[in-house]
């Protein structure tokens, strides 16, 4: 038996690399470079926040392509649409209703407080308004088609029984509504945004519109599970005009980030990576280190969003760049699984060798005994000679290890042994 050469082995290591590669191929697709994640208008933060990610992101050479979409409504439509090449997707909390709906979604995280402003001009209205249903028979825009501002005033709107499908509620985007207002064609608007938000920062500048102070804010939250009540000190929102002039009590969902179910694991972990950085100075409306945030969401949390945020980053995502560190992930996740088999293998593969061999001294041992056996009946020494030759040719081309060379030459004594009595 033969000892592997060189160029065998040579051969050897090489197809064992190529199946290696192979699969740390198969074992699941490398993350593009692009990923696209759907916003709202540009005068919303949801875009905003979108170009921030854009930069933190493209610092890693991640394309992340920011849509501009009409708001959290299509945003769930993109996400929820096995076609749609939308993987991230800013929304609105409350907006989803029941999320069994959308199979293909789960959350990331929340991302920030975006109160309900409703911003009205006081010389359109005679009486104090601090209630929703004070809101009925005036002028009012309740967002646009398609965004969570509209589905949130539907919601509390039919709650107070009052009918927004009455002709005075008009269905505007943030910036038409404004406009409207400003032009006295409108008494009062609904918009859910961020404080800083570019279009709340050109309302709280405006010193002819109030924001209106809800008096029954906590009767919400136990109905609305998703809404959080939140007072806002007088002047937080501009000091130099005193918004609010008085402490504002308003209702506030949670902004969430959410994707589809099969984005990479390693999207997960720069898109959390960034939101710590970006978040950490975000809004005047939160606590510090209050988001991101896995509370309060309206999709089951992702299994390896849950897990940074118990854990924080990786060790290799914390010490490495990003590319590098997605390759080292996926070369643990094949090597180890593959060293459960390889050590077993490796520790068979000597034994079975060493079977082989004991099995090949064995079987030449029970050829020259069957030969010792004829010799002494006295059968054809002749024939004998022939079978006798054979098995001494097969010995002489042997090779074997060093480990090994005690049998074989255990036999050759042998061999001469019988050929001495038998064939001299």
């Amino acid at each position: 038996m033969k000892e592997l050469s060189v160029k065998q082995i040579v051969l050897l290591a090489i197809a064992a690399i190529a199946g290696f590669v192979a699969l740390i191929l198969y074992w699941g697709p490398v993350p593009s470079k692009k990923v696209v994640i759907a916003t709202g208008a540009p005068s919303g933060l949801y875009y905003q926040l979108g170009k921030r990610f854009e930069k933190a992101l493209a610092k890693e050479g991640i394309e992340l392509e920011v849509r501009q979409t009409a708001g959290t409504v299509e945003n769930l439509e993109l996400l929820n649409d096995p076609k749609s090449d939308v993987s991230l997707a800013f929304i609105q909390g409350g907006v989803a209703g029941d999320a069994s709906k959308f199979q293909n979604i789960n959350a990331l995280a929340g991302m920030y407080y975006e109160p309900l402003w409703i911003v009205y001009r006081p010389e359109a209205f005679k009486k104090k308004i601090d209630h929703f249903t004070d809101l009925d028979g005036y002028k009012v825009s309740v967002g646009n088609v398609g965004s969570g501002t509209l589905g949130l005033a539907t919601d509390i709107f039919k709650l107070n029984q009052v009918d927004i499908n009455q002709a005075n509620f008009e269905k505007l985007s943030g910036d038409q509504a404004l406009k409207k207002l400003s032009d006295n064609e409108l008494d009062d608007m609904l918009i859910v945004a961020a404080a800083e938000a570019p279009l709340m920062e050109k309302i709280f500048k405006e010193k002819r519109f109030k924001l209106m102070n809800l008096e029954h804010v906590k009767a919400y939250p136990p109905r609305m599970p998703y809404l959080k009540d939140i007072t806002i000190e007088r002047g937080v929102l501009n000091i130099v005009n005193r918004q609010p002039e008085q402490a504002l009590s308003v209702l506030a969902p949670t902004a969430e980030l959410v994707a589809k179910k099969n984005l990479h694991p390693a999207f997960v972990a720069i898109m959390l990576d960034a939101s710590y950085e970006i978040l950490q100075s975000n809004s005047i409306l939160q606590a510090q280190k209050e988001f991101p945030s896995s509370t309060h969401l309206d999709f089951e949390l992702n299994d390896d969003a849950a897990r940074y945020m118990s854990e924080g980053p990786s060790f290799l995502h914390r010490n490495l760049p990003f590319w590098v560190a997605v390759w080292a992930d996926r070369l643990i996740k094949i090597a180890i699984p593959l060293a459960a088999i390889l050590i077993p293998l490796f520790n068979i593969i000597p034994a079975l060798y060493s079977y082989r061999i004991r099995l090949k001294f064995a079987q030449l041992y029970e050829e020259l005994r069957g030969i010792e056996a004829d010799a002494l009946k006295h059968k054809d020494l002749d024939a004998l000679r022939i079978r006798f030759e054979a098995i001494e040719n097969k010995v002489k081309q042997m090779r074997v290890s060093k480990f090994s060379a005690k049998n074989l030459y255990d036999l050759r004594s042998h061999i001469d042994y019988v050929k001495e009595r038998f064939f001299n």
